[in-house]
């Protein structure tokens, strides 16, 4: 029930603009979290296809979940 609550919960509908700068990107990850290089560099990929492919269709990253789920 928690976790429906928690989703419920989430601001959808609100839109915000990306920002696709890689160093940006890249400055924020390393200063905000220690290690996790194989994370960070998916979502240093993920930026880089949207630099690429702007046609709006992007597939979602998610890194929610119990171990062994396929997030990174």
């Amino acid at each position: 029930r928690n976790y429906l609550e928690w989703v419920y919960a989430l601001p959808w509908g609100i839109h915000t603009q990306d920002n696709l700068d890689i160093n940006h990107a890249k400055s924020i990850l390393d200063e905000d979290h220690y290690g996790l290089r194989d994370i960070k560099d998916r979502i240093l990929d993920f930026i880089s296809v949207r630099n690429l492919k702007s046609d709006g269709y992007a597939p979602i990253l998610c890194f929610v979940g119990p171990p062994g789920t396929g997030k990174t």
